[in-house]
């Protein structure tokens, strides 16, 4: 290989190595939380994690456990997961489209009823079920988490 060619090649591995190292940060959400806030959720998921995958088709190690490393992904796919889970919840109802909030209130713990007005009906329009719970979800942890750490 010529030393031009070798510079080349070398540019390229960095390129493709900086993509895949940035790539994870375009596609998740990061928030902080308390940790008694992710046990609780976690906890209350747990019953429906292996209903959702199955469901939606995800890789278990992609969606189970991230809130505990408090990143999670934003595809599509990873986005019906969160739909899925709040439907076995009861916290939405595919029918009409819209949120149980005092479900939501009772049972989410760190949940305040402004953000839960504000969070649950802000999306509401979202044609898209998967982007609505979704942007509602990470709506309302950004609120907690912003409570929880002021």
């Amino acid at each position: 290989m010529k030393p031009w060619q070798w510079r080349r090649y070398k540019q390229c591995i960095m390129r493709v190595t900086t993509f895949f190292a940035i790539l994870p940060l375009i596609f998740a959400y990061h928030f902080n939380a308390d940790d008694d806030l992710v046990e609780a959720w976690e906890a209350m998921v747990r019953p429906y994690e292996e209903k959702c995958v199955t469901e939606v088709n995800v890789k278990r190690e992609e969606v189970v456990g991230t809130i505990s490393r408090k990143v999670y992904p934003t595809l599509k796919i990873h986005q019906c997961y969160a739909k899925c889970l709040f439907e076995g919840l009861g916290f939405y109802e595919p029918k009409n489209g819209n949120f149980r909030i005092e479900l939501i209130l009772e049972q989410i713990k760190g949940m305040t009823k402004e953000i839960a007005d504000d969070c649950y009906t802000k999306y509401l329009d979202e044609k898209d079920e998967c982007r609505k719970v979704f942007s509602s979800i990470v709506c309302a942890t950004e609120k907690i988490s912003k409570v929880v750490y002021s």
